[in-house]
């Protein structure tokens, strides 16, 4: 019989990988802006997406306003497995999945299956299995949109090292979708500014990138690219 996974592994840094499965996840399950008159009716879609080939695992996910894209992709040097094929499959990161996710060590085993019905994580404390859940019709136009704007990014800014995390805390914890400012590379480093300035990057929301301050503490570069015509940005964190 054929194998119901596309994708069969262990992790080799199982506490990184967890904590930024759980930035995704985060993503999925957080709203930046909420249109009037609209509250009532939000619904919880935390549900990333989870695509093996091309040599990696790739999870994405759309906070649930849409403004924000997060893509995680795992790398060869990330797991000791093998890809059967190509495929994609869409599951909710319900509790007990963020629970096994949050204990995880970083020298246990840990084995990941991925299937287009399933996601199955097993360690030796807990045993997971996430099953197949509608992907949210809003996320297809979603996804177009997001490779027509990375196609024409470039990249604006690079920041190494604690720099990252320096620049990460300094955020403002109010988070506004509709704010705007800009970011003024400097030497290795950047700082934030309300006016324009030649080689300035103007971003939207930018408290926004809170999110990534968990995961700023290993990274070791991060790379800002930006959109010639709008306020929209993307930051890339190199592990």
């Amino acid at each position: 019989l054929p194998s119901p996974y596309f994708f069969k592994g262990s992790l080799k840094s199982p506490a990184r990988t967890a904590a930024q499965l759980l930035g995704v996840a985060k993503v999925a399950g957080s709203r930046f802006y909420k249109p009037p008159g609209m509250i009532a009716l939000i619904k919880r879609e935390a549900d990333p997406v989870v695509t093996a080939g091309a040599n990696k695992l790739r999870f994405e996910s759309f906070s649930q306003c849409c403004g924000v894209y997060c893509r995680l992709d795992l790398l060869p040097s990330a797991f000791d497995g093998e890809i059967l094929g190509h495929g994609t499959t869409n599951v909710d990161f319900n509790r007990p999945m963020q629970i096994a996710l949050g204990r995880l060590q970083q020298n246990e085993s840990v084995n990941l299956c991925v299937g287009s019905e399933q996601v199955h994580l097993k360690s030796a404390k807990d045993d997971v299995i996430e099953r197949k859940v509608e992907l949210p019709k809003r996320w297809y136009m979603g996804f177009v949109e997001v490779q027509v704007y990375a196609s024409q990014m470039k990249l604006a800014a690079e920041v190494k090292g604690p720099l990252i995390r320096r620049f990460l805390n300094s955020l403002p914890k109010q988070v506004s979708a509709k704010s705007e400012c800009y970011l003024v590379p400097k030497s290795a480093n950047i700082r934030t500014s309300q006016r324009p300035s030649p080689g300035s990057i103007k971003v939207g929301g930018l408290g926004r990138l809170r999110m990534l301050g968990p995961l700023a503490r290993e990274a070791k570069v991060m790379r800002i690219y930006s959109f010639e015509f709008d306020s929209i940005t993307a930051f890339e964190l190199i592990f």
